[in-house]
């Protein structure tokens, strides 16, 4: 075999292993937005003050809250509105990106 016949097939098999990294990343990641892209139980959402979407089922009503936390007091907080939730949510997900953030994100070299 010649070096030449040598560089090319092995060249060949990077272009190829990087090819399936890169599958295997992209399907890492269409995992992770199926699965933010779905209703989980609301015993899993974060309790903290970032803002998710939250489905109360007995009204049929969505929400965007947070979590409040006060001493010994804790409670869904409506978001804009400051307000506590009354309802009682079943389901949540976390907000979509903001159009202008996901058309900066694809723009960034990965």
């Amino acid at each position: 075999m010649s070096l030449s016949y040598y560089l090319a097939k092995k060249n060949k098999s990077v272009a190829i292993f990087e090819l399936v990294n890169k599958v295997e990343a992209l399907t890492a990641e269409l995992a992770a937005y199926k699965r933010d892209a779905e209703w989980q139980p609301i015993e899993s959402a974060p309790k903290t003050s970032r803002a998710i979407m939250v489905h109360c089922a007995e009204y049929k009503n969505t929400y965007i809250v947070t979590w409040g936390d006060v001493g010994n007091l804790t409670w869904w907080r409506i978001f804009g509105y400051g307000g506590a939730l009354t309802e009682t949510p079943t389901h949540w997900k976390p907000l979509p990106a903001p159009p202008i953030a996901a058309a900066i994100a694809e723009q960034e070299p990965k």
